[in-house]
Order: structure tokens, then C-alpha cells, then sequence
């Protein structure tokens, strides 16, 4: 699968401005607009059930069958909007720092959310670098 032939699962592609809707993805741009809907209803917008932005999360939103392969794929090719855009509503739970990003697996496109570390998570990646820079300075 190239991305110029990219089209999610449950849905249908739209070209990015200054891209040719007839010959594919010219710009090789894709802009996801993520839209949260609420436990009320189908078509209601809220926020998500248990999402907690302090945790990771991966959804695959494309899938190569039939043994082929995803080429050309970047990250940077991706504008992932979480505000109101396009009709859709937009993302409302709160990110608390976190962002959104799109990674390849293998024969997946995956929605990658990422929280922002814990503070005791970087005074702990600290520590460590300290460590191994005393070490590394004292075998000198």
C-alpha cells in the first residue's frame, strides 16, 4: 500500500489542500480530525469513557491485507487536529500535555496517544544519566 492509496478502516480519505482528489495525494498530506463521542449516544458529542491522559494509548486506523507493506510512511505527513475542525466537534476530554501522533506497525497505521511523562519518571531518567555520566567520567 502506498499512502497516495491510503484509505482508513470504517472510512473514506480526503485529500489535503493543494492535493489532486483525482490523481491521489500529490502533497502526501492527511489531516485527522478526531472527534470523541459520549456514552449518551451514537452521535453525541462528550467525553470518552476511560480515557485517562496519564496512560498510553494505540488505535489501528489502516490495515495492509494480503501480505503487502506500507511504504513511504512518515509521521510528519500526518495533522492529527483535536480542536473543532470539519464538522466534527473535536477531541473534549482534557490531554494534560499529552499529544497524538501516527506510527507504523508493521502492516498498521496506528493512532498513538502519548502522555507526558510523570514527574518521578524524569527525576528517575535523571538519576540514571547522572549515574552514567559519574561512572563514565571516573573510568576516565
Amino acid at each position: 500500500m502506498r499512502l497516495d492509496e491510503f484509505a482508513p478502516v470504517g472510512g473514506r480519505a480526503t485529500p489535503a489542500a493543494g492535493s489532486d482528489p483525482v490523481g491521489g495525494f500529490v502533497s502526501g498530506r492527511f489531516d485527522i480530525n478526531l472527534w470523541s463521542l459520549s456514552a449518551v449516544g451514537s452521535d453525541v458529542d462528550g467525553d470518552i469513557v476511560n480515557f485517562a491522559n496519564n496512560q498510553s494509548y494505540s488505535w489501528t486506523i489502516a490495515r495492509v491485507t494480503g501480505g503487502g507493506s506500507i511504504l513511504g510512511f512518515a509521521a510528519d505527513l500526518f495533522t492529527i487536529n483535536v480542536s473543532a475542525a470539519n464538522g466534527a466537534s473535536g477531541f473534549s476530554n482534557s490531554l494534560g500535555g499529552g499529544s497524538f501522533s501516527v506510527q507504523q506497525s508493521g502492516s498498521d497505521l496506528n493512532l498513538v496517544f502519548a502522555p507526558v511523562p510523570e514527574p518521578g519518571s524524569l527525576a528517575v531518567i535523571a538519576a540514571a544519566a547522572a549515574a552514567a555520566w559519574t561512572l563514565r567520567r571516573r573510568s576516565r
